[in-house]
């Protein structure tokens, strides 16, 4: 089993950070316990959208925080549902999201 984690820290303009986190949760439901069960049980496991205020010099509104940990049959696995969330959230290729903007990282 190959195991890893996912940490991401990316601020939105406009409404994009909502649909990310509604992204996210639909992910989590699906790939944790009641789903694959690829997510694992770790206390640092969770997302939270946060609105900044006042707002990011760049125009920001909110930034979303993730951190899951995986264990997946290999790490091409992992690669494949991390390059899917990357997609949808960070680079925004997966309408409709946007691509993060400002102060963002995802690993």
């Amino acid at each position: 089993m190959y195991q890893a984690t996912m940490l991401g820290s990316m601020q939105y303009q406009g409404v994009q950070g909502a649909a990310a986190f509604t992204w996210v949760t639909a992910f989590a439901l699906a790939h944790g316990p009641l789903g694959t069960g690829e997510i694992v049980a770790n206390e640092g496991n969770g997302h939270v959208l946060t609105a900044l205020f006042p707002p990011h010099e760049e125009g920001c509104l909110s930034q979303l925080a993730l951190e899951y940990h995986f264990e997946c049959t290999d790490q091409e696995r992992f690669t494949e549902l991390s390059d899917g969330v990357r997609a949808a959230i960070y680079y925004g290729t997966d309408p409709p999201y946007s691509e993060a903007a400002c102060d963002s990282s995802f690993q």
